[in-house]
């Protein structure tokens, strides 16, 4: 995914506000409840009404996979040191050319217009 990450004035007010929050609560401890706050702040999307599955059964298996294993406030404590910039993500292409690597020493597919084949 290739977001800009250009902000408004407006914008970046808020996340300075939120990351001296992120900030306090490192300081204190008290991310867990931090994560907490968030989450419930938070309204999570459903999935793009046109998102393409290769079938019907990998749709189900997508639903399924919502169903039985919705986010949680802590999932977001693995996420809000990328977000905040305490910790770097792995480039995408890295990333992509990690799985490609991994599918050749496998025998699976790869990737095909940057979705990965099994």
């Amino acid at each position: 995914m290739n977001e800009s990450t250009t902000r408004t004035p407006a914008e970046q007010a808020e996340y300075e506000a939120l990351r001296k929050r992120w900030e306090r609560a490192k300081a204190t401890g008290t991310t867990v409840a931090f994560a907490q706050e968030f989450f419930n702040e938070a309204v999570i999307p459903p999935p793009p009404p046109d998102t393409t599955y290769a079938s019907e059964e990998e749709r189900d298996l997508y639903a399924k996979a919502r169903a039985l294993f919705p986010p949680k406030a802590s999932d977001l404590l693995d996420i809000l040191p990328l977000y905040f910039g305490d910790e770097e993500g792995v480039p995408l292409d890295r990333v992509i050319a990690e799985l490609e690597a991994s599918a050749k020493r496998t025998g699976t597919a790869g990737s095909e217009n940057g979705r990965l084949l099994t």
